[in-house]
């Protein structure tokens, strides 16, 4: 009996859903679930390395699958380079930070046996089947991978898409995980992989080229299922839920309507792009919590550069209907695009403040590995701190010093206009 051990370094109040994802649809498989026994290891990053390593080792484990996320990487390679030390385990990386990464991290790190790239639920299933059988002797049929053969690195060719979704099977119906409100995003529900859109600063334009949803008949079992154990804080892993076609969103209306009627007592917040809310699709919004909108910038120059497309006149319209809701609405803007600089920057801001939301969030840009913007590095003289979060320096137009100025004033007006509302309500209330 071979022992997998699937390991994730996660934010404090948070969980892993794709650890949970990679155990089940692997033990779909009779062979690993006669000959393996999958644990799961989940460690908050406020814990130190030895009390990570010890729990690691406790486990006694043959292969160890790690979770990589920008917010874990500098840790996760850390504990692994100790881990492959001082045992023969084979050590496989799996996430977003590995995923068409820019990086070449089988070269630079030698202790890495194996890296995931893509979609990982049949991948992962089909390294285990083969770790069984033949000892990772057959590496080279594997779509998907990327993985070390003696001294020379290889890569295979990509793995085709899971059509159907629905055949993985659901941690949440199965019992594997734990969720509590007190949880930072509550329960996380999948309803789609991918997005439509294709901005060059994010990651999930260019992991998946189609989108790609659940089922409403899953997503209704699953919801139902955690509301009858008192969860009432949900967060829909779904960048394009406030733009589908009217019938899913009708769909998932009808769910928040039957489990929570006209009550108050839940938490959905969902995100949103504002430009394509009417008059039509706004009347199946109403039952959700909060709605993130992610502007960005409001800068022609800046929308060409990342792929966008921004029309103020439809973007208006739709963020009125939103606001008519009376729910709380959030609009995001990132400091430091390709593009923007110091005045473009404070108009988008200024744009903002002008809409009125409920809250105004700056975001500083991170130079994503595995998104179309490390292409552009040279295009458009990016600089960026080399290790994560890849927090960008400068631009062709923004100097670093324009852009810490920048960045000390966008956040400043972000704090003031959120506290002064705050302290408005407050008043009012």
């Amino acid at each position: 009996m071979k022992r997998i051990l699937l390991v994730a370094l996660n934010m404090p109040h948070e969980y892993s859903l794709a650890l949970y994802y990679l155990k089940l649809y692997a033990l779909k498989d009779p062979d690993i679930q006669s000959n393996a026994k999958i644990d799961i290891l989940e460690v908050k990053l406020t814990k130190s390395t030895w009390k990570m390593l010890f729990k690691i080792l406790k486990k006694r484990p043959h292969l160890v699958a790690f979770s990589c996320n920008i917010w874990n990487i500098n840790r996760t390679l850390k504990l692994a380079k100790i881990v492959k030390m001082l045992t023969r385990a084979q050590i496989v990386f799996g996430g977003q930070e590995v995923t068409h990464s820019y990086i070449e991290y089988l070269k630079i790190y030698p202790f890495i046996d194996i890296i995931v790239d893509g979609e990982g639920e049949q991948t992962f299933s089909d390294l285990l089947h083969d770790f069984l059988k033949t000892r990772f002797s057959r590496l080279d049929k594997i779509p998907g991978i990327k993985w070390r053969d003696n001294s020379q690195i290889r890569k295979n060719p990509p793995r085709p898409l899971i059509k159907d979704l629905d055949t993985i099977p659901s941690p949440y119906l199965n019992g594997m995980i734990n969720v509590r409100n007190s949880h930072h995003l509550g329960m996380m529900v999948e309803l789609t992989r991918g997005c439509f859109h294709k901005c060059r600063f994010c990651f999930e334009g260019s992991r998946y080229k189609t989108a790609r949803s659940f089922s409403i008949k899953r997503v209704q079992k699953e919801i139902e299922f955690m509301t009858k154990k008192g969860i009432r804080k949900f967060h829909f892993l779904d960048p394009i839920i406030g733009n589908a076609n009217i019938k899913r969103l009708k769909q998932i209306d009808n769910i928040v309507k039957n489990l929570f009627g006209n009550s108050e007592y839940y938490f959905i917040p969902i995100e949103v792009y504002a430009e394509y809310i009417n008059e039509q699709n706004v009347a199946y919004l109403r039952r959700f919590s909060a709605f993130d909108i992610g502007l960005q910038s409001i800068n022609p120059m800046v929308q060409k550069n990342i792929d966008r497309n921004f029309n103020p006149k439809k973007f208006l319209e739709g963020f009125r209907l939103l606001k008519q809701l009376k729910k709380e609405t959030n609009i995001y803007i990132i400091i430091g695009l390709p593009g923007d600089n110091y005045f473009s920057l404070m108009k988008s801001v200024k744009f903002v403040v002008d809409c009125k939301p409920t809250f105004l969030y700056t975001n500083y840009l991170y130079i994503l590995n595995g998104s179309y913007l490390r292409e552009d590095i040279d295009r458009f003289d990016i600089k960026f701190h080399p290790k994560a979060p890849y927090a960008v320096i400068s631009n062709n137009t923004f100097s670093e010093r324009e852009l810490k100025i920048a960045r000390i004033l966008a956040e400043s007006t972000m704090k003031e206009y959120n506290l002064t509302l705050r302290l408005y309500k407050k008043v009012i209330s």
